[in-house]
C-alpha cells in the first residue's frame, strides 16, 4: 500500500512478462513518474523464463521525470505442504 500526498491509500502493482532486470533499470516507470515518490513501494510481477516472479521494488529517484528504482527484493516461491 502507497501512502504519500499524491495518492492517499493507493496501490500500485505491475504485472509484465518482463525480466526483473529491465524492470529495475532507470527509466522503466518513466511513464507514470507523475505519480510516484521517492521511496514508493511497486509490487511487481515478472517472469523469468516461463516462471512468475513477485518482487518489491521500490522509487530511488524521481527527477525531471527520470524514474530509477532498486534492485528489488523478491518474495520467496515456497510451498511446504
Amino acid at each position: 500500500m502507497r501512502l504519500s500526498a499524491a495518492m492517499p491509500l493507493a496501490s500500485m502493482r505491475t504485472k509484465q512478462l518482463t525480466q526483473l532486470q529491465i524492470v529495475n533499470t532507470e527509466g522503466y516507470f518513466n511513464s507514470i513518474s507523475d505519480v510516484l515518490e521517492v521511496g514508493d513501494l511497486i509490487y511487481c510481477v515478472t517472469s523469468t523464463g516461463s516462471t512468475a516472479v513477485a518482487t518489491l521494488v521500490y522509487v530511488l529517484s524521481n527527477a525531471a521525470g527520470v524514474v530509477d528504482v532498486n534492485d528489488g527484493t523478491t518474495l520467496a516461491n515456497t510451498d511446504g505442504d
